[in-house]
């Protein structure tokens, strides 16, 4: 009886390590940028120092905005799924934004009155404080730089943002011939969208299960092997599956992904054949 508040405890408390929060971040990559935590580097002095100085002065709604930090787990902690999931404890940007915020303010407020009153002139503080909220502009553009270099050619993020299907798609979209059927794995997650948007499809023409109009058949994989599946198409037809995107290489022979770091997306890679 005790196993599931203990459990909701420590889910809980996983959203408030510095590891989270700082340096690894959410385990599935297309929740943050690998590497990184789901705040910046600047965020492990400033969070702090604006919480301090946010409780000390008794700012307004300092009150709300801890009410928020700390409620910002709950949605998450209640699940068993990928913990600490940066997304289901979004809730926890805005006050950690809030304080990082207020702190760097109070940093600039205190460098213009010690430059001051050491005798600086007020170019002099302004230039300081100038300075300071550059270098803390460069780690955040540190940052995305990092994010713009990973999204185009890491694995683990392609995998993760289902490249492979989304490739796969325009493909399709780009050489298909009317008469074509296409013969699409009716569990893939998110086909129908892709449809729609590759090829230009109404959503008024949405059922149920799926568009399923014109030359696309939406197929129930649990009944079928791949074989019975490749006998039953026509010539031209296509046929859209997933894989395990460990099961793939690059053009130098060497594995496209690990096992390991396939299973943390939680993503397939979608292929497609096509009968000559």
């Amino acid at each position: 009886t005790w196993q599931i508040p203990l459990t909701f405890i420590g889910n809980y408390l996983s959203h408030f390590t510095p590891g989270f929060l700082f340096f690894f971040g959410d385990a599935q990559p297309r929740h943050g940028i690998p590497g990184m935590g789901v705040l910046s580097f600047a965020d492990l002095v400033l969070l702090p120092a604006g919480l301090y100085f946010s409780f000390r002065r008794r700012e307004p709604l300092t009150g709300a905005l801890a009410s928020a930090w700390l409620c910002g787990p709950i949605p998450a902690a209640l699940t068993t799924e990928g913990i600490p999931h940066a997304l289901r404890a979004f809730a926890m940007v805005v006050p950690s934004v809030a304080w990082s915020g207020y702190a760097m303010a109070s940093a600039c407020e205190w460098i213009g009155w010690k430059l001051q009153l050491d005798g600086g002139s007020k170019f002099k503080a302004r230039a300081a404080v100038v300075l300071f909220l550059a270098a803390l502009a460069t780690l955040g553009g540190n940052a995305a730089a990092r994010y713009w270099r990973l999204a185009g050619g890491d694995p683990l993020i392609q995998t993760a943002f289902e490249n492979g299907q989304r490739q796969t798609w325009e493909t399709l979209a780009r050489e298909h011939k009317r008469g074509q059927r296409v013969w699409v794995n009716g569990y893939l997650p998110y086909s129908v969208y892709y449809q729609l948007f590759f090829f230009k499809i109404s959503p008024k023409t949405v059922g149920p299960k799926g568009p399923g109009v014109g030359d696309f058949i939406y197929y129930d994989p649990s009944g079928k092997t791949l074989d019975q599946l490749r006998r039953a198409l026509g010539p031209g037809d296509w046929l859209l599956f997933p894989i395990d995107a460990a099961q793939l290489y690059d053009p130098s022979g060497e594995p496209f992904i690990s096992r390991e770091d396939s299973a943390r997306t939680g993503e397939s890679w979608v292929v497609y054949e096509r009968k000559q």
